[in-house]
């Protein structure tokens, strides 16, 4: 859709629980034209999968289930050697992370400490 419209402002935004959720990988991302990638969203999950055809299921995983950055099963190595250059968007709306870490400041400090170790890790790799 995005080459059919082809508008200078058209593109892909990657997040990587819908990539893995989708059945897809990291180095599919390879055939996309890199100017139609970006940024890309950072989060991690567990590789369990909901039902395809359980709307509630999927809505909870892709709303609130999403886990720090290597906490989960996602590809996110790959991921971020395919998007290294990239700009990176966290998103990781979780019930679990708010209740454990229950100030707006509590959280974000978790989300930085576990994206700098992910991003430390993976420049490292």
């Amino acid at each position: 859709m995005v080459n059919t419209v082809n508008h200078p402002n058209g593109g892909i935004l990657v997040d990587a629980l819908h990539l893995h959720r989708n059945g897809h990988t990291p180095s599919e991302l390879l055939t996309i034209k890199p100017q139609l990638l970006p940024y890309w969203q950072l989060c991690d999950a567990s590789a369990a999968q909901p039902k395809a055809d359980d709307i509630d299921a999927l809505l909870e995983d892709a709303l609130q289930q999403r886990l720090l950055p290597g906490e989960g099963e996602l590809p996110l190595q790959q991921l971020y050697h395919v998007m290294q250059d990239k700009p990176i968007s966290v998103e990781i709306r979780s019930r679990a992370l708010a209740a454990h870490y229950p100030t707006p400041l509590a959280r974000a400090k978790a989300v930085y400490d576990s994206t700098r170790l992910f991003l430390d890790r993976s420049q490292q790799a």
